[in-house]
């Protein structure tokens, strides 16, 4: 976290918005996106897994001043994998 957060950080600096709209303007008066400009932030549900020295990614973020609330979605319904059959796949069929 601590190499992913400064560059976090540098790519954030890197870009400009409008100071009072949120939006680029080359005429209105800027500033650098902050993080709470964003929306979504995504990440991995693994972040909030615990460590071995039982703390969470998440955590260390936020103890390098990155921050973000948690929101997790899950997907209606099952999540399967896609079934393939053996003329999908371009094998041969048993029997032949």
């Amino acid at each position: 976290p601590q190499r992913h957060a400064e560059g976090i950080k540098a790519m954030l600096r890197r870009h400009q918005v409008n100071a009072e709209r949120g939006f680029r303007s080359a005429e209105l008066k800027t500033r650098p996106l902050e993080l709470s400009d964003l929306r979504r932030f995504v990440a991995g549900a693994d972040v909030f897994s615990r460590q071995s020295d039982g703390t969470t990614v998440a955590g260390q973020y936020v103890k390098l001043d990155i921050r973000r609330r948690a929101s997790l979605k899950i997907p209606r319904g099952p999540a399967q994998p896609a079934k393939r059959s053996a003329s999908t796949r371009g094998g041969a069929q048993s029997g032949c």
